[in-house]
């Protein structure tokens, strides 16, 4: 039996040019799970960093992380969505 190997990927080391980090969000989003979008946003946040987002957006550095890390659904309307929404616009 051949072992494979495998490397760890890090997303956010690939976000070095704005068209990188534009390619890399219109991906998520042609994809349609909400949950995807959230894990792009949060590869974004983590590359920008999170506390630099927290504070632009005026959140809590803890809030952002729950908002872009949790395993609850991201629904229309609920208050993650929400704080997505503010996050985003620091990014």
């Amino acid at each position: 039996m051949t072992k494979t190997t495998t490397t760890i990927w890090d997303p956010a080391a690939h976000h070095s040019t704005a068209d990188n980090v534009t390619a890399y969000l219109e991906a998520a989003l042609q994809g349609g799970d909400p949950q995807l979008v959230a894990a792009a946003l949060g590869d974004r946040a983590s590359a920008k960093g999170m506390g630099k987002i927290a504070l632009e957006a005026g959140l809590v550095r803890e809030s952002l992380y729950k908002t872009l890390f949790c395993s609850e659904k991201l629904l229309l309307g609920s208050p993650t969505y929400r704080l997505t929404q503010l996050s985003t616009t620091s990014l």
